[in-house]
């Protein structure tokens, strides 16, 4: 028993920072409307970096983990949506491969990517899309309609 307070002594500070980062994370993407990965990727990265993750693979763990919380997180959304009958059936068979590819594709491409690079493709991302939030034009869209075909 002594053992497991030593333990949990130890990652007392890393519990913490997960559990304000998933409340600071549900807050402000449910306020901004961002994709919780958006708040959660910069406080993985920094918990991963606080507990010792060899800088070689931190932004794939980082990333990886963020991924692994994305998925069953958009399978509740998607039971939520689908109870409510606000689902597009035809919609998510016609485009759901293709994001699934491309999210496959996605990943197995960063595999290959040196940490430093995704961390900078990171941060234009993010900067991007602050900036998109900033400017507030709601005229730029790439589209109007729902793709077809």
């Amino acid at each position: 028993m002594h053992s497991f307070i030593e333990f949990f002594g130890d990652l007392f500070p890393i519990l913490l920072v997960m559990l304000a980062g998933g409340l600071c994370s549900g807050f402000l993407a449910g306020l901004l409307g961002v994709g919780g990965g958006a708040i959660l990727v910069p406080i993985l990265y920094e918990a991963f970096s606080y507990i010792g993750v060899d800088k070689s693979h931190l932004m794939h763990m980082v990333l990886g983990t963020s991924f692994a919380v994305i998925g069953p997180t958009s399978f509740r959304s998607a039971q939520g949506h689908w109870k409510k009958k606000a689902m597009k059936i035809e919609l998510i068979s016609r485009l759901g491969p293709w994001v699934t590819g491309g999210a496959i594709l996605g990943v197995v491409i960063a595999g290959h990517v040196q940490t430093k690079i995704l961390i900078w493709i990171w941060i234009l991302g993010s900067s991007l899309m602050a900036l998109k939030m900033i400017i507030g034009n709601n005229d730029f869209r790439l589209g109007t309609e729902i793709p077809q075909g």
